[in-house]
């Protein structure tokens, strides 16, 4: 709770422009509107910090939108030579010092963002190119490949570092990095009808979750009115019920026995991993308190699961005969619902 309020406090009193994902930001300092508060410093640490206040809290929270808005802050102290306030300038920057350049400089930043969200370095570029940039011209094409690129060396020169153990638990698991193996899909055409029906009620739910959304924003638009006090208050609550069910669900959950054609440890032992115990008997494990529970260990299990090769593939049958799969994701879906963002709740109408 003490996280989630330091989270709620700093976009409440510091920069409330920090609150949501900043995306929407981005794209309307670059369709037009120059809000300085949307780019300024403390914009970017407020951004910075309540996203690891946020995500420390457990909130249910992504990191593309914060990792864009981040890319864009920097991207514009650099182009307008640093910031005169804080008694941070460059005078060899003074030649990014106009228009053109500048906005030039955020669209890398923002597509620099995706890049190190997903390592993904074309990803970024045509993130910028469909989602970001107003104005696209030939010299933004190679501008933007070579940000990316660069944010492919440096995620890459992290990893190589980190494998020695010199990062503790920041090297650990997939928390920034997706760790792709091989894997030889095999599916005939009869599958493909599947996929399209799966398909349709995906982009049903999907459409069912995007009303529910708009319906939630506009009910904390109106408690946000009545000011900061308020925006810190349904933030706590907030915590509160996402901690609940984080911490509750996998009371609820049944033990499952553990896999015999793995090779992982089960059990696990540590502070991550795919096979908790939790209360269970031994040579059995608890799915929601890996996959669908404990916030801490959530993403690295659940990432650690989707690694594909024979051993991820038996990992999955695992989860899936035995409901860890549906009975983790719906209770996420649903805390997805009321906790958007660490900062979403400072957001005014």
């Amino acid at each position: 709770m003490v996280l989630a309020i330091a989270a709620a406090g700093l976009c409440a009193y510091i920069s409330p422009a920090a609150a949501g994902s900043g995306i929407p930001e981005v794209k309307a300092y670059l369709n037009g509107i120059d809000a300085h508060s949307i780019l300024a410093p403390s914009t970017l640490f407020v951004k910075i910090f309540g996203s690891i206040f946020g995500v420390a809290a457990g909130f249910v929270v992504g990191k593309e939108g914060p990792m864009v808005h981040t890319g864009a802050c920097i991207a514009s102290l650099l182009g307008q030579g640093g910031s005169r306030k804080y008694g941070l300038t460059w005078k060899w920057l003074r030649y990014f010092k106009n228009d053109l350049d500048r906005r030039d400089l955020i669209t890398c930043g923002a597509a620099a963002g995706v890049a190190a969200a997903f390592r993904a370095p074309v990803g970024g570029v045509l993130f910028a190119l469909e989602e970001i940039a107003s104005w696209w011209r030939s010299a933004l094409l190679w501008r933007t490949f070579f940000t990316t690129a660069v944010v492919a060396v440096v995620l890459r020169t992290f990893i190589v570092f980190c494998r020695g153990g010199q990062c503790g638990l920041f090297g650990e698991g997939g928390l920034i990095m997706f760790d792709v193996n091989s894997v030889n899909p095999t599916y005939s055409i009869a599958d493909l009808l599947a996929v399209i029906f799966l398909g349709m009620i995906g982009g049903i739910f999907g459409s069912l979750y995007n009303y529910l959304v708009d319906k939630v924003l506009r009910t904390y638009s109106i408690i946000n009115e009545r000011g900061p006090v308020f925006k810190i208050l349904l933030a706590i609550i907030i915590s509160l019920l996402t901690s609940c069910c984080s911490y509750g669900l996998p009371w609820l959950s049944k033990c499952i026995p553990c896999p015999t054609s793995l090779g992982d440890q089960c059990p696990t032992v540590g502070r991550y991993g795919n096979f908790r115990s939790f209360q269970c008997p031994p040579n059995h494990y608890n799915e929601r308190a890996a996959g669908g529970g404990l916030p801490r260990r959530r993403r690295a299990a659940t990432q650690e699961g989707a690694r594909g090769g024979t051993e991820g593939a038996a990992l999955d049958a695992e989860r899936v005969r035995g409901g860890g799969i549906r009975g983790g994701s719906r209770p996420r879906n649903c805390r997805s619902l009321w906790a958007l963002h660490p900062c979403h709740t400072c957001r005014g109408a």
